[in-house]
């Protein structure tokens, strides 16, 4: 009978020694963060009550500290033995413990981009940068080019300008320009730009110089001697100044439009080259004792 008394007691005295142990050792580093307000210290009553006034300050709210009862709608049941006499100091409201002590930090969430890029989106690429978020992390974030490169300039002998020659000058086929190049280039950004170029027109020989005519030719008869065709015409090959190879195999050929006169010889001494009026004495007609063809098909 008395070893049965004995034990309950014996742990009665030990729970109450392990409370008071826990009730005076505080489990919190002032000031922090519950349910969204600063507790900044705690004046004790009766006893210490970290255990409990961690269930006042978290679940009931200050105003329900010193209710031995159930707090609000949470249903903690709260010690009046606990709580009554002590005191809780309040900060401001927070979401974090670090919002008490003013030492949260913002960690950042953009760059610097220094020139001559900047941080706002212009059209001419972008590339990717890192750097110190302010809070111990990294952030990242993207600088954008702020001009295009600007590509080589186009080589001698052609331009930037498409051209097709001129009347009486012409090409085969009609209307076509020679395209030559497009140099390239590519900003740090990685966005490209180029420059299209086009074989230069040349000027071809005059005419004469060539032993045609500028304009249309007719023979003793009045008939035309036709046009030269373009692969006898003047010409001569469109990107002067490039190099030979680069020049027959981009540019092709500016011609000149020019005219044929009779490849026909005057007859020879006592025969005329026209109907003479020899009256009352016929001509005699020699059919066919001049013939040729000249450059022109005729």
């Amino acid at each position: 009978m008395h070893t049965r008394i004995r034990y309950p007691l014996l742990l009665f005295f030990l729970s109450v020694l392990l409370f008071s142990v826990s009730a005076t050792t505080s489990v919190y580093a002032y000031p922090y963060c519950s349910k969204g307000m600063c507790v900044e210290g705690f004046t004790p009553g009766t006893c210490f009550p970290e255990a409990c006034m961690s269930s006042c300050v978290q679940d009931c709210y200050p105003d329900n500290c010193d209710k031995s009862d159930f707090c609000g709608e949470k249903k903690y049941y709260q010690s009046a033995e606990c709580c009554t006499g002590g005191s809780v100091d309040w900060g401001g409201t927070c979401t974090q413990d670090c919002d008490c002590t003013e030492s949260c930090c913002d960690p950042s969430t953009t760059c610097s981009c220094s020139s001559p890029y900047t941080n706002s989106s212009t059209g001419y690429g972008s590339f990717g940068i890192s750097c110190s978020d302010g809070c111990g992390g990294t952030a990242y974030d993207n600088c954008y080019c702020q001009s295009n490169c600007t590509p080589p300039s186009c080589p001698d002998g052609t331009s930037g300008t498409a051209s097709t020659p001129v009347s009486p000058m012409y090409s085969v086929p009609s209307g076509s320009s020679d395209y030559y190049s497009s140099p390239s280039c590519t900003n740090y950004c990685n966005k490209s730009n180029d420059r299209d170029c086009y074989c230069d027109i040349c000027l071809p020989p005059t005419c004469e110089e060539v032993n045609y005519f500028s304009a249309k030719q007719y023979d003793d008869l009045n008939d035309y001697q036709g046009e030269v065709p373009y692969g006898k015409t003047a010409s001569c090959r469109n990107g002067e100044g490039l190099p030979v190879a680069n020049q027959t195999a981009n540019c092709s050929k500016t011609y000149r439009t020019c005219y044929c006169t009779s490849c026909l010889k005057n007859c020879p001494l006592g025969l005329y080259n026209t109907s003479q009026s020899l009256s009352p004495l016929p001509n005699l007609i020699l059919e066919s004792f001049r013939e040729c063809t000249n450059d022109c098909a005729v």
